[in-house]
């Protein structure tokens, strides 16, 4: 079992990365313009002075000092945890904050990727030696330990940041997303403007012991498929236990390697948390990773799927089966009539500190090509009241 401290610091490391991915269902005051859910209370955020698309025709270095530290200042002053979540998803969707080259993204100080606003495909990933290097030594980083919780931080020498190497480009600042003397402080580096690309990243390196008892290419049927959840239930618990935050990110990373033992054409993984918002997506992480709701309907009946997935995995403490109708993704001319059978199970990694690692949302499945359609399903219509609680009957 983990110690006191241990234990802090992995809640504190799971709560940087999931604040910005997970939030708890509250009243919207208002949609973006690219349908992100504003919490109650939550000021709308503004406009940039200078947008991206004005950043990347005239890329000087006082436009992106300008943009960086307009987004480094409403990260910085955010009081709720909530608004992260809403703040992540208009870096990403609205186009003021993300032209092509030119959006943010949020890097720990030991160089994994919390948010890539230009392409979830590599969050989870780490940044190789000699690009993190650089950033570092732009932003002055003198890394520290964190008295509570003996996580690694830091504290930026140059609190400006400044203008990444021509190699590189883009502005590189740091922050602390709480005052030193907080225990939940942390630092964060905020990129802008820097390209990043898989040529930046370090390899994803799998273990032999990163391999589950049924691996992806092992799912053909039911009692595979739960199996095969219930493995990245347990991976990732493993992870979270003996690593803390850099588990959890390497976790991610595993999940989504394309040649690893976690996918395998149209099985992988994904994970929500029961507000909507998709934390990991292996087969499509850049169209729906770090939004509520992901737009994901079913092919045949129009019905959002994350309803049916939220209500599923919230009946049953041991997970539940559904089917629905969604593309296949090894599949080019596939039909959206055959049906694919899924399995989602609910998990709190640690109960009763829900407000700091709430529950995920595990499943995955595959696509019944044979035999008669399945009729243990049943789907009910899911409310969700104020709380985020389902109110169905």
């Amino acid at each position: 079992m983990m110690g006191s401290k241990s234990f802090w610091m992995v809640l504190l490391g799971c709560n940087l990365l999931l604040a910005g991915l997970v939030a708890e269902v509250r009243p919207a005051a208002a949609q973006s313009a690219a349908d992100c859910l504003r919490p109650e209370g939550v000021a709308e955020v503004p406009t940039p002075s200078i947008t991206a698309a004005q950043v990347q025709a005239d890329p000087t270095p006082e436009n992106l000092k300008t943009f960086a530290m307009e987004a480094q200042n409403r990260l910085q002053n955010l009081k709720q945890r909530l608004a992260q979540g809403y703040v992540g998803c208009v870096f990403r969707r609205e186009a003021h904050w993300n032209s092509e080259s030119v959006y943010i993204a949020l890097l720990t100080v030991d160089g994994a990727l919390i948010l890539h606003s230009g392409d979830m495909t590599l969050a989870g990933r780490e940044l190789r030696d000699e690009a993190f290097m650089a950033i570092t030594a732009t932003v002055g980083l003198e890394p520290a330990t964190n008295p509570f919780t003996g996580s690694l931080t830091g504290t930026f020498t140059n609190p400006d940041g400044g203008v990444l190497p021509e190699e590189l480009g883009g502005y590189a600042v740091g922050y602390l997303t709480a005052p030193p003397s907080d225990p939940t402080s942390a630092a964060v580096i905020l990129l802008a403007g820097f390209d990043l690309q898989e040529s930046h990243m370090k390899p994803v390196v799998l273990d032999p012991a990163d391999t589950p008892e049924v691996t992806a290419s092992d799912v053909v049927d039911r009692d595979t498929l739960k199996a095969f959840v219930n493995g990245a239930i347990d991976f990732m618990a493993k992870a979270l236990a003996e690593e803390g935050f850099s588990g959890l990110v390497r976790s991610r990373a595993i999940f989504k390697e394309e040649k690893g033992p976690w996918r395998e054409g149209s099985v992988y993984l994904f994970v929500v948390d029961a507000a909507g918002y998709i934390w990991l997506h292996a087969a499509f992480p850049d169209r729906y990773e770090f939004t509520i709701g992901g737009g994901a309907r079913d092919a045949v009946t129009g019905e959002p799927l994350l309803a049916q997935v939220i209500e599923a995995a919230q009946s049953n403490p041991e997970g539940s089966f559904i089917e629905y109708h969604f593309d296949d993704p090894a599949d080019d001319s596939d039909s959206a009539e055959i049906p694919k059978i899924s399995f989602v199970r609910q998990h709190t990694f640690y109960p009763g500190f829900e407000s700091l690692f709430p529950p995920l949302i595990f499943g995955s499945g595959f696509y019944a090509t044979t035999g008669a359609p399945d009729t243990l399903t049943t789907f009910v219509p899911v409310v969700l009241d104020s709380r985020g609680k389902n109110n169905s009957h």
